[in-house]
Formats: C-alpha cells, structure tokens, sequence
C-alpha cells in the first residue's frame, strides 16, 4: 500500500511505502524461542550462583557467632582485671548462647548477666575439655586450665548446619590468649 503527500515547502509529491513498515511493526518483539533461550541461560546462571551464595551466608554467620564469641571473652578478661574478681563465661552448647556474667562498677559482687543468643543455625563445640564454663581471675588467666597446670587449650569449634564451610576453632590458653584459626569441613 502506497500513500503518497504533498509538501508544500518544496512544491513535491512524495511517496511512501506502508508495507514496510508494518513489517517493521511486525518484528518489535521477541519470538517465543529467543524468550525461551534467555530464560534457560537465567536459570543455568541461577543454578550456579545460589550454592555460592548459601556458602557465602554460612561463612558470614560463623564469623559473627566467632566475633560474638571472642568479643564476649575479651570483656570478661577485661572485667575480671578491672573489678579484681573472678568472671564467668558459659557456653551452652545446646541451645547455642553465650553468657558473661558482668560485675558492677562500684560493687563488684553485684552483677548483670549478659546473655547472647547466637544463630540457630550455629552449633558450638567444645574440644580438649568438656566444661562449658570459663572463668577469668583477675590475673587474666583462665581458672580451669590454671587450676590443672595443663598446656592443652580449651578449644571451641563453630560450624553450620547443613553446610560445609570454613568452621571458625577458637582456642583459649591458660595464660587468657585467644588465638583463632580455621578449619574446613561440617558439622558432624
């Protein structure tokens, strides 16, 4: 179908062709194959990220519980120096808590306890020693290893259920070091 119209600037006629363009209108979209093809790559490239990115949120979880953890244990070394007392650490290794039991400033028989509830996701194990307490004297030691005069550390172990990951070993001396390493694998 041809339309034709007159300009009237330059006194000519033209000419246009309408097929064309409905043509052009015809081929604006895509075809149900290259709809197909795109979603297919969408899906292979979502198969692909999703483990890596479980991984990823696992790794993140048992460095935060290990922060928690480390964080809480360097306060209550910190505490039993500048409240001269005894200060105790329990990690309850069933329903995944920590607990610092806090002195007061003033008065250091009286206290807080300060409970920390880690993901539920996060198993603790103890390693080396089957107490889930720890206590720091006011020498920054720990009692249950200074009381036995052994060299072994308290290990606790963090790993995540369901994944196998970077699991987050955090080992406590006699003398109140932390040292932190990591080691591979999942909770077994």
């Amino acid at each position: 179908m041809n339309l034709s119209f007159f300009d009237k600037k330059n006194k000519k006629t033209h000419v246009t062709n309408t097929t064309s363009h409905t043509n052009l209108m015809r081929e604006a979209g895509f075809t149900l194959v290259e709809l197909m093809v795109t979603l297919g790559i969408i899906v292979i490239l979502a198969s692909i990220a999703v483990p890596a990115f479980s991984s990823q949120i696992a790794n993140m979880r048992l460095n935060d519980a290990a922060n928690t953890i480390i964080t809480t244990l360097k306060q209550a070394k910190a505490d039993s120096f500048i409240f001269r007392k005894n200060v105790t650490v329990t990690l309850d290794v069933n329903n995944g808590s920590i607990t610092h039991d806090k002195p007061e400033l003033g008065n250091a028989n009286a206290g807080n306890t300060i409970s920390t509830q880690l993901n539920d996701k996060i198993v603790i194990k103890m390693t080396n020693n089957t107490k889930q307490t720890i206590t720091f004297t006011p020498k920054k030691d720990i009692k249950e290893l200074s009381d036995t005069a052994t060299t072994t550390p308290i290990s606790i172990t963090l790993c995540h259920k369901g994944q196998k990951s970077n699991q987050p070993v955090i080992n406590l001396y006699a003398n109140g070091n932390i040292h932190v390493t990591t080691k591979q694998g999942g909770c077994a």
